[in-house]
Parts: structure tokens; C-alpha cells; sequence
């Protein structure tokens, strides 16, 4: 935690969590090739850790694990109302139809 200086309580991740997930990502990654694991359950795992980083200021280090299991598991995160989360959001200018590609932080 720290404070701003207009008093808002601004909360980070602990290092050692993020650390921790990153090594349990990779241990899963192993476990799901050998068959020992679902699919599933690691799905729900990673969606709980992403859950817990949305109520701190950790949208860089979600963005970049998301990126480390899509890598590990060559699958997408499943998000709440069934859409996809894209490395990249593509969005269609109303102004000249084209498509953008605009990258998150």
C-alpha cells in the first residue's frame, strides 16, 4: 500500500505473489502435458489469481501473465461473459472503417 498525495490508498501486488503464480503457471504447464491435470482446473486457478489482481493497481503484471499462459498453454483466457482477452483489442473506427490495433499497457 502508499498513499498519493490527495490521500488515495493506492494497493500493489507483492512481489512474491506474482512470483509465486508465475512458478505455478509453469509447474501446471507441466502437469497438463503429462496428463496429470485438467484444463479446467488451471483455467480457474489462473481466472482467481487475475480476479485478486483487478482490486490493485497490477494492470501490466495481468497483462503480461496473461501473455505467459497463453504462451504455456497455447490458449486464450476465457473471460467472465465468454468473450476472448486479445493481446491485441481490435476496435472499427467509426470515422473511416478501417480496423485498428490498439495495445494494452
Amino acid at each position: 500500500f502508499h498513499l498519493t498525495e490527495t490521500g488515495k490508498v493506492v494497493k500493489k501486488p507483492c512481489r512474491d505473489s506474482v512470483t509465486r503464480e508465475r512458478q505455478r503457471l509453469k509447474k501446471q504447464a507441466k502437469l497438463y502435458k503429462n496428463g496429470l491435470l485438467n484444463f479446467e482446473t488451471i483455467e480457474q486457478s489462473f481466472q482467481s489469481w487475475l480476479g485478486s489482481m483487478k482490486y490493485r493497481n497490477a494492470r501490466k503484471t495481468a497483462y503480461n501473465m496473461t501473455i505467459l499462459y497463453n504462451n504455456l498453454f497455447g490458449k486464450e483466457v476465457e473471460a467472465k461473459n465468454g468473450s476472448k482477452q486479445k493481446d491485441k483489442d481490435k476496435r472499427q473506427s467509426s470515422a473511416n472503417g478501417k480496423e485498428t490495433n490498439i495495445k494494452r499497457p
